[in-house]
């Protein structure tokens, strides 16, 4: 899989940086990304992303909410689960087991 870093993202867009870094932090749930050497770096499939947040700021004039909103049904969202130490199953255990003190559940993985 190819990845590309912000500054090569904003080189095949056409664009500055920043603006590449504010799309991401504004909307890190439809980001995949990977460290590598301290630099982040994101999948091809961003560009497309990318491409669909600023033509619907300039073209369209969405406000936040409403980009959200056409994003998820565009391209759904990423949950990330800030666990690593757990497999699926074992989070999934501990759910649907009865609640104890000091458990992590998450909220769904339905």
């Amino acid at each position: 899989m190819d990845l590309l870093s912000i500054p090569e993202l904003a080189q095949q867009l056409g664009c500055a940086d920043n603006t590449v870094r504010r799309y991401i932090k504004r909307y890190p749930e439809y980001f995949h990304h990977q460290i590598s050497g301290g630099i982040k770096r994101f999948p091809v499939t961003s560009l497309d992303v990318l491409k669909f947040i600023a033509d619907q700021y300039t073209n369209h004039g969405k406000t936040k909410t409403k980009l959200v909103q056409a994003l998820d049904e565009k391209y759904g969202h990423t949950v990330i689960i800030e666990q690593p130490d757990l497999s699926v199953n074992e989070l999934i255990s501990k759910r649907d087991r009865p609640h104890q003190m000091n458990d992590y559940l998450p909220l769904s993985l339905e």
